[in-house]
């Protein structure tokens, strides 16, 4: 039994709660709908801007209006005692015994003012209301035939519905000047303000809403505060340089530096890691020589001077004949020497070589057939 007066007594405290947590959230959402928002500015560095304002119009609901109405009407005090209201004249009293039984005396009255408002009725058309009927105005509103009458002629069977319950409801927003917003920096740019010794410039911070400072010029993206381009940078000339390095071209941009000659290569002998022995390598002018020893002319790849073939000198050239006797001439009387070169000069003195070979077997061939012929 007790569980059951709990649950009982438990839904409508929660029913309650549950009005009490939406009906809050609703007014809240009510208030937020109606409440201005905030002024915004619409232009830098100015206060002035718009805000968001409710826009609220008059709904009503549709209704028919109440009629005041007020007559004077007889009141007819109570019949005597041993008398009633005569049947059919309400204005007069008839003795009920005797003696006198039928006696008629008329009633007393008194004269009051009635007031009713009557509540026109709705119809099918929501613009119209009609005039309660007879029955309405008798019964509910208390109105003798006469006052009816009187009623009718007062106010019409039909008449125009009236807007009842009118109320303000939120039907939209507009926007509306304001001077309370925020002011918002304007952004800047730079500019080459005219210094007071009126050659040199300095780089100043210039709001968009504002006009440049006169007399000056524009600062161009790559100067400096004081509207100075950086100097043009140097680009390496030594040779065996690759290039690529970026410097400044001293008008705000930049130039990537070109590559430059090959540097001129000398012979070194470089120290193999035997620590013996040497191999001929080509050192550019730039470079330090690794670990060795000068090359010298006539050293091959490896660094050693070729060894001289020592030639028999001959006593005397072949003679041409069969006789010893005989004198002829001397074939290859003389001898040609080479000094020992490099890779370069060792080809050089074999093309003389070979030159001087041909010259001594084309003076022997032509010696050689004289000497037949005689």
């Amino acid at each position: 039994m007790k569980k059951n007066i709990f649950l009982f007594l438990l839904a409508p405290i929660a029913f309650a709660i549950f009005l009490l947590v939406f009906s809050d959230k609703a007014y809240a959402q009510e208030l937020v709908a109606v409440r201005p928002s905030k002024c915004i500015a619409t232009e830098c560095g100015t206060t002035k801007g718009l805000r968001i304002v409710p826009v609220f119009e008059e709904v009503c609901d549709k209704g028919c209006p109440t009629i005041h109405f007020k007559w004077r009407e007889k009141v007819y005090k109570s019949c005597p005692s041993g008398y009633s209201v005569r049947k059919g004249h309400i204005d007069q009293c008839k003795k009920n015994k005797r003696p006198n039984k039928g006696k008629i005396v008329d009633r007393d009255f008194h004269f009051e003012t009635r007031r009713v408002a009557v509540l026109y009725d709705k119809s099918n058309d929501p613009n119209k209301c009609h005039r309660p009927s007879d029955h309405d105005l008798r019964v509910v509103y208390g109105m003798s035939h006469n006052v009816r009458l009187d009623f009718k002629k007062d106010n019409k069977e039909w008449i125009k519905g009236i807007d009842i319950n009118c109320h303000q409801e939120q039907v939209g927003t507009e926007l509306k000047r304001c001077n309370d917003a925020e002011i918002i920096p304007c952004p800047t740019h730079r500019w080459c303000e005219l210094n007071e010794d009126g050659e040199t410039y300095t780089a100043v911070a210039v709001p968009s809403n504002e006009q440049n400072p006169v007399p000056g010029m524009e600062w161009v993206t790559g100067m400096d505060a004081f509207c100075e381009f950086e100097p043009a940078g140097e680009c390496p000339t030594e040779c065996g340089y690759e290039g690529g390095d970026v410097v400044p071209d001293g008008s705000g941009d930049t130039m990537t530096c070109k590559a430059t000659e090959v540097c001129p290569t000398h012979r070194w002998c470089e120290l193999n890691e035997d620590g013996e022995t040497y191999t001929a390598v080509a050192v550019p002018s730039n470079e330090d020589n690794p670990d060795g020893k000068e090359w010298v002319t006539g050293m091959d790849a490896f660094c050693e001077f070729e060894e001289e073939e020592e030639e028999e000198e001959e006593e005397e050239g072949d003679i041409l004949g069969e006789s010893d006797e005989d004198t002829g001439e001397i074939l290859g009387a003389s001898t040609v020497v080479l000094a020992a070169t490099g890779p370069t000069d060792n080809i050089f003195a074999l093309v003389v070589e070979i030159l001087l070979i041909l010259s001594v077997a084309s003076i022997s061939f032509i010696y050689g057939k004289a000497y037949l012929r005689e």
